[in-house]
């Protein structure tokens, strides 16, 4: 199980650092292609897209990461027990949250499958299916860490 975990990350960050290398890249192939006359329709709607993918896959990085806001200076100075409790809301109403706004955009998805952007034609699903599974991935995460916070082992990464 942690072997899968740990690909699974392993290919989310790969996938993202492509997007990064692209969204990077493109505006600066753009810039080349207008200085010798031949501009590439749609560079900016391409850009867009791999700025959103970008940012939502990046999430479950950072959450399994441990680096997601969790308010850590106001926890550390709570008595033991009280800390423990809004540790435990904390785990639970992430995962709701970001279990129900999976579900939102799975829907969302499902509405939108002949929808396209206007000069690329890009599908409009995959920029919702990034935070689909952006969030519902972020989800098992933080189900992962109420687990392990109910059974008294520490979260597997970081110390929220």
């Amino acid at each position: 199980m942690q072997s899968l975990a740990t690909t699974a990350r392993k290919l989310l960050t790969g996938l993202v650092a492509a997007l990064f290398i692209g969204l990077t890249l493109l505006p600066a192939v753009q810039i080349v292609l207008r200085l010798v006359g031949k501009p590439f329709i749609g560079a900016e709607e391409l850009t867009r897209f791999f700025l959103i993918c970008m940012i939502f896959l990046s999430y479950p990085l950072v959450v399994a990461a441990k680096e997601n806001i969790v308010m850590a200076e106001l926890k550390n100075h709570l008595p033991r027990k009280l800390r423990w409790c809004v540790e435990v809301f904390i785990d639970l109403a992430s995962a709701v949250l970001t279990f129900y706004v999976s579900y939102a955009a799975y829907f969302t998805v499902m509405k939108n499958l002949k929808n396209a952007t206007p000069t690329l034609q890009i599908p409009f699903w995959l920029f919702l299916a990034s935070t689909f599974a952006a969030f519902f991935l972020s989800g098992f995460i933080h189900l992962s860490d109420l687990y392990s916070r109910l059974t008294g082992r520490a979260p597997s990464a970081g110390n929220r």
